[in-house]
């Protein structure tokens, strides 16, 4: 993989099956930024098992000593290095987008956060993280045998889980957390909602803005060129 923070090239570091690269992957996409998608999979669900037993590095010995957080995702921007998905959504931001005017799709939002609504919007970011980590814990400490209905740890993440999907349900629009605009937030809650979908894991229904967000971008080119893949 040769990793270094020499690189010229916008490097993306991604799997295909992760939630938080997807978010990126599809901001890439809106924006039209040129790049270079490095995949870092680290196998199937048994592969990942038997690395975890064995204290393995899940990604790769190169990526995981230039990555802290040992996650992906993570891009190379000449000397830069940034990682976790919302800190790239903000980096990319700043490279500028490149969206053609005659778009028939929602534009995209102009700044990740609403410049009069910042705290409100870092914590909807931040909610929306907390939700899929919290389902995520449960799925992978699920495959290792632990019941997640008879733990008291896993039941709290699952209830961690509701609780944020009732807090955002009551600031999102039935058009989006930026409406007329195709947003950040949009690409996050969008991931969630359609991981939670696929893996059959959550049950998340039943919130009608939600719901009605979903329908209103889930046809967006970049979200249907980018769907959910399940290790």
């Amino acid at each position: 993989m040769g990793l270094t923070l020499e690189e010229k090239v916008l490097k993306f570091y991604y799997t295909a099956t992760s939630p938080f690269a997807r978010k990126v992957r599809i901001l890439l996409a809106e924006m039209k930024l040129a790049h270079e998608g490095v995949d870092v999979s680290p196998g199937d669900a048994a592969q990942v098992v038997e690395k975890l037993k064995a204290e393995k590095s899940l990604f790769g010995d190169e990526y995981e000593e230039l990555v802290p957080s040992l996650r992906v995702p993570a891009i190379q921007d000449g000397g830069q290095l940034i990682f976790e998905s919302n800190a790239i959504m903000t980096y990319l931001y700043q490279k500028g987008t490149s969206i053609s005017s005659e778009s028939v799709e929602i534009p995209l939002a102009p700044t990740v956060i609403r410049p009069d609504h910042v705290w409100l919007d870092t914590m909807i970011l931040t909610t929306i993280d907390i939700l899929m980590d919290s389902i995520i814990n449960v799925a992978q400490i699920s495959r290792f045998g632990v019941d997640p209905k008879s733990n008291s740890y896993l039941i709290r993440q699952a209830k961690r889980a509701q609780s944020c999907l009732d807090w955002l349900e009551a600031r999102v629009s039935p058009k989006g957390f930026y409406p007329g605009f195709f947003s950040v937030a949009d690409i996050n809650m969008i991931c969630a909602l359609q991981m939670f979908d696929a893996r059959g894991s959550v049950n998340w229904r039943g919130r009608s803005n939600l719901e009605s967000m979903l329908s209103c971008h889930e046809s967006r080119a970049s979200i249907k060129d980018h769907p959910v893949q399940l290790l």
